[in-house]
């Protein structure tokens, strides 16, 4: 059997589960559809190949219903880039927001996202990509959407404060090394 016409029928098939059960339900008690894209390399598979390598899938969930839409192996963590707008071509992504990790803040994905698939994004922009910050002009969007000063250091801020570590839970071994007695 083809993987691929597998996964696709049953990911249509979901997917038109999903918008007949929306369409019985409130404006209100649905919200915005959300829509996640991630990849994850598949536990378990790296023994099975031939290379060592684990098996890698990039797949696109709906957040509300838990239901994956679909899903496209792809070669390794950089090749995710390359699968991202066939995985979400054939969905109907009017007015969802999709969000993604930092590897997909893309230019070319935003662009498809807002200008093909008519949907809204939250993409994360990582410290490491200063022309994607809310202040630069090279930010997709931004020349659409001007920030005022206020606006774009609110949105820039970054906290100094450090996390401190949970306590384990009652039962568990300690997280922190045992201290040294006097």
């Amino acid at each position: 059997m083809d993987a691929a016409a597998l996964d696709a029928a049953v990911g249509s098939w979901l997917a038109g589960r999903l918008s007949a059960a929306e369409q019985g339900q409130d404006r209100r008690q649905r919200g915005r559809r959300a829509v996640a894209v991630d990849g994850k390399a598949v536990r378990g598979t790296r023994h099975a190949s031939s290379d060592g390598q684990a098996v890698h899938l990039l797949a696109v969930i709906d957040q509300q219903a838990g239901v994956v839409l679909g899903q496209a192996g792809v070669d390794g963590k950089t090749n995710e880039i390359t699968r991202f707008a066939p995985l979400l071509e054939p969905l109907d992504l009017a007015g969802a927001v999709v969000t993604a990790d930092a590897l997909h803040t893309q230019r070319e994905h935003a662009q498809f996202l807002v200008s093909d698939k008519k949907a809204h994004y939250l993409l994360v922009v990582k410290r490491t990509s200063p022309a994607c910050m809310p202040s630069s002009r090279t930010c997709p969007g931004a020349a659409s959407r001007p920030l005022t000063a206020s606006a774009a250091a609110g949105t820039a801020a970054r906290s100094t404060a450090r996390s401190k570590p949970q306590p384990s839970p009652p039962g568990w071994p300690s997280r922190t090394p045992p201290r040294p007695s006097a």
